[in-house]
């Protein structure tokens, strides 16, 4: 369960970043110029990096905030999230082939070519 009626210091800043880090996606799909858009997805790969580094913290005792449960409800929602991204791929006839925490990778089955 997630407190949702206030919002603290973590949660503000990393809705930020991960606000900050949309804009720019769309942003690089917008560009045409090639040098734009490398400069933006390094932009946006840092702010990644950023956002996975709070888990991290959460997950190490030194951390000033350090909460297992914190760091066990992430992994929670980001497997939970996951799997209905796969399941809605399979639906649109992809078959996955490999998943991990970060991501999962797919082949199409049945190309008409």
């Amino acid at each position: 369960m997630f407190k949702k009626e206030l919002k603290g210091f973590i949660p503000t800043v990393t809705a930020q970043i991960l606000n900050e880090r949309i804009q720019i996606k769309s942003m690089i799909k917008e560009s045409g110029n090639p040098e734009e858009k490398q400069i933006l997805n390094f932009r946006q790969e840092a702010l990644k990096t950023l956002i996975s580094t709070v888990y991290g913290m959460y997950n190490h005792p030194k951390y000033r905030w350090y909460c297992i449960e914190a760091s066990e409800a992430i992994t929670a929602w980001r497997r939970d999230y996951l799997k209905k991204t796969m399941k809605e791929a399979e639906i649109f006839g992809f078959k996955v082939l490999y998943a991990d925490t970060e991501g999962f990778f797919v082949i199409v089955e049945d190309v008409e070519r």
